[in-house]
């Protein structure tokens, strides 16, 4: 069977970018350099921070004297992390208000990675940036929350597969608010297979606080926000991000709000995720080049089976898709009844679904086709 990706297979983070992501890590054996950069290096970091969300990191490498940098250099970098920052704040703005949209519609939530890893997982939240909210809401409780926002003028980048589909099989929905800006509302941390195995309720069973402005907000507890970032780093994004890698392997050496690792694994297995933590675990140490460490070991030894190389195959494999993702994901519902409906979901969705994504319904059922037979294909090859 095939290896996991390696790093180098996965994301082009050049030059001394991982260094930057790095700094405040204990034990890492990457080094920035002694001297200021040439200009094409320092242009080439700049650009991989920028796609990375590492301004804050980099501008505190700098203004420490831990990369040296001439007068021109640490301009930029300054700059970068102000705009960084003034993002950030108008985001956590559009937090404040939606907190008070969903509030008045009655209903709770957590606030997932940006603004949550922000204050509880660093020791200065202006060292991680996010381009985003994320928020996590109850299945019961998922459409109502999208008929708030959109009382309040949000409207949804894509519309619903199949009414009551979200809050049952999906991820969540994207919602752009009246500034522009989205939101993402969050049922499970991802679509596919790993997303419908995952137990909800162990979820939302702990909770850590953190205020913005005065203001109290509900985000996971250490463990579970641990395993979300395990889940944005290894299957978030078909180029994973510096970002939720650095996110992980800092909440791992945090002595203050400690990871437990026990319960780590627990709830992995029982969610039937353990190809996903391992994978994100042993990519956070290969990039960032960490010591030796328990859950390292664990990710180091695991090997995943057949049909965890198949799901994982779905989410970063750039042949697969959607579709891909929903035909192995079928295998993580329980319950005929739920399989067939979610099948006859994808089969026949609500006219006007996927406008301006699909073309007819024909030819998304010959791409669904193409993508489920390269699976199984490279699954034979395996």
């Amino acid at each position: 069977m095939a290896a996991p990706a390696t790093v180098s297979s996965v994301f082009l983070a050049g030059g001394f970018a991982p260094a930057v992501a790095a700094r405040g890590l204990r034990g890492s054996g990457l080094r920035l350099p002694a001297e200021p950069l040439a200009s094409p290096q320092w242009r080439e970091l700049v650009q991989s921070v920028r796609f990375h969300r590492l301004s804050g990191l980099l501008a505190a490498a700098v203004m420490a004297g831990d990369l040296p940098a001439v007068p021109e250099q640490r301009d930029e970098a300054l700059i970068d992390h102000t705009n960084a920052m003034q993002l950030c704040l108008e985001l956590e703005a559009d937090l404040l208000e939606v907190g008070q949209v969903l509030a008045r519609g009655g209903v709770g939530f957590r606030v997932l990675k940006g603004p949550a890893f922000a204050h509880l997982d660093y020791v200065d939240p202006a060292l991680r940036s996010f381009a985003d909210i994320d928020l996590l809401v109850r299945p019961e409780h998922f459409d109502p929350a999208v008929a708030a926002l959109t009382e309040a003028g949000f409207t949804r980048k894509f519309r619903e597969m199949r009414q009551g589909f979200d809050r049952r099989f999906g991820k969540g929905a994207c919602l752009t608010g009246p500034n522009g800006r989205e939101v993402d509302l969050h049922r499970t941390f991802v679509m596919g297979p790993f997303g419908l195995s995952l137990d909800l309720l162990d979820i939302w069973s702990t909770v850590e606080r953190f205020e913005i402005a005065g203001e109290t907000f509900e985000a996971l507890g250490a463990d579970e926000r641990f395993l979300h970032a395990c889940y944005h780093a290894a299957i978030g994004n078909a180029r994973t991000r510096l970002g939720p890698l650095r996110d992980l392997a800092g909440m791992l050496q945090r002595s203050d709000r400690p990871v437990d690792v026990d319960r780590v694994l627990t709830l992995c297995a029982k969610w039937g995720s353990d190809a996903v933590v391992a994978r994100a675990v042993r990519l956070a140490w290969e990039t960032f080049a960490l010591p030796d460490d328990p859950m390292a070991r664990w990710a180091a030894e695991f090997s995943p089976s057949r049909r965890d190389q198949r799901a994982l195959r779905t989410y970063l494999d750039l042949d697969m898709g959607f579709a891909a993702r929903s035909y192995e994901a079928v295998r993580a519902i329980h319950g005929l009844r739920a399989k067939g409906a979610f099948a006859f979901a994808l089969a026949f969705p609500d006219r006007g679904y996927g406008s301006g994504q699909h073309h007819t319904r024909w030819r998304r059922w010959r791409s669904a086709a193409r993508q489920i037979a390269a699976l199984r294909q490279k699954d034979r090859q395996s």
